[in-house]
């Protein structure tokens, strides 16, 4: 719904900026209204907290026909004050995409809010340790690739460490089934 952030991850494969702009939200609106009742509408950007108009335009989609709405944020976009009023407009779900390395801050997130919060973690970009972390806090975590464009274009992950850390997750999420 937006190209605006202020973050400026250089792994970002939108490739969103300071210069980005915002979405016509009515335009939005009344598109996303023609799709069918009993979906999930995921609002991202750019930071979607920026836009002007967040809370109308959840609040429009969440009232239309039982259309479930969701939305995905960098922690470093994160304005509790914002999300709040976003809930209360009928936002459901949070996707958090953690600063790699970074995690204290927000592990509790999900009892401030009190709407499901994923976090996503980037192949190659967030560590094993940090997802294991967030996985044995017992928070529910989307693992997602890398993307080669935007910014993250002339980036090279390293993901070797990966493939013995992704079966020693899956072995210790067997473990406490």
């Amino acid at each position: 719904i937006t190209d605006y952030c202020d973050v400026g991850c250089k792994f970002c494969y939108e490739d969103s900026g300071k210069s980005g702009k915002h979405c016509d939200h009515v335009e939005l609106v009344n598109r996303l209204t023609e799709l069918p009742g009993g979906i999930e509408i995921a609002l991202g950007g750019g930071n979607p907290l920026s836009h002007p108009e967040i809370e109308y335009i959840i609040e429009k989609l969440s009232k239309d026909q039982g259309k479930l709405i969701s939305m995905t944020v960098n922690q470093g976009s994160i304005d509790l004050d914002k999300i709040i009023s976003c809930v209360n407009s009928g936002l459901r779900a949070l996707g958090v995409s953690p600063k790699p390395g970074k995690h204290e801050s927000i592990l509790e997130l999900d009892s401030f809010i009190k709407i499901p919060v994923v976090y996503h973690m980037i192949l190659g970009i967030h560590s094993p340790e940090q997802i294991e972390k967030y996985l044995l806090s017992g928070k529910k975590v989307l693992i997602l690739g890398y993307k080669c464009f935007g910014r993250a274009v002339n980036q090279k992950p390293e993901i070797s460490e990966w493939i013995p850390a992704v079966k020693r997750i899956k072995h210790r999420n067997q473990r406490y089934r």
